[in-house]
């Protein structure tokens, strides 16, 4: 491995579609900066679901992106072209198209975030897409405020916990639903004040004889 190389993780051979295929630590170039992108020295990254889907061949990077695998990153500034938006050496987390799974990752400057002091490298790259995600539905498009309600589906998940925590964080009376018991109890630690069951009774469990035989496939 010379200077301008790294290891990174790439599917290996042509991935076949809806295989678990090999994956492996390749030698490859480091990232070249375009004006206004930022070379990250990866510190930690996070198993995201579009990795897994893009190893089985079912989600293939965007055009233009890199092919090694990984969205979400965490790790320290090493340079920037152009006019720099945080110091080199600066903590920083966030998403990219691809290319998390190598040592180094170029990533659009104004797209990276500053890791509280209070976060770990491994948190803060485990909590970039879930809470970015979440914080984006909620504040920015919902213009959630305290006192609000939120309905939460699937709270058991990634961007479902984020998004309990918070709502919860601003003061939003945050309703919770899952899949089991386990997956409720936590969500209700996490800030839920109330909890439905998408399993054994159902969210809505008095529902009429024609909803529940349309649920069940047959026409009223």
């Amino acid at each position: 491995m010379n200077a301008r190389s790294m290891p990174a993780v790439l599917v290996r051979g042509e991935a076949k579609r809806g295989e678990w295929n090999e994956v492996g630590l390749e030698t490859v170039d480091i990232p070249s900066l375009q004006e206004g992108e930022t070379l990250v020295q990866v510190e930690a990254c996070s198993v995201n679901r579009a990795d897994l889907l893009q190893r089985r061949g079912l989600y293939p990077p965007p055009p233009g992106a890199s092919p090694v695998l990984g969205l979400d990153f965490a790790g320290f500034i090493i340079e920037t072209q152009g006019a720099p938006v945080f110091k080199n050496g600066g903590r920083v987390f966030g998403i990219t198209a691809g290319g998390g799974y190598g040592r180094y990752v170029a990533v659009p400057a104004d797209h990276l975030v500053p890791i509280p002091e209070n976060l770990s490298f491994a948190e803060a790259a485990a909590a970039a897409e879930v809470f970015f995600t979440a914080y984006y539905n909620l504040f920015v498009q919902a213009e959630m405020k305290a006192g609000d309600t939120l309905l939460v589906h699937g709270a058991g998940s990634g961007v479902g916990s984020a998004a309990v925590q918070l709502a919860a964080s601003i003061g939003a009376r945050v309703i919770v639903t899952a899949g089991s018991n386990d997956k409720l109890g936590r969500a209700i630690e996490r800030g839920g004040s109330r909890r439905g069951e998408l399993q054994g009774r159902g969210f809505c469990p008095a529902r009429s004889g024609n909803n529940r035989r349309q649920r069940r496939g047959h026409r009223p």
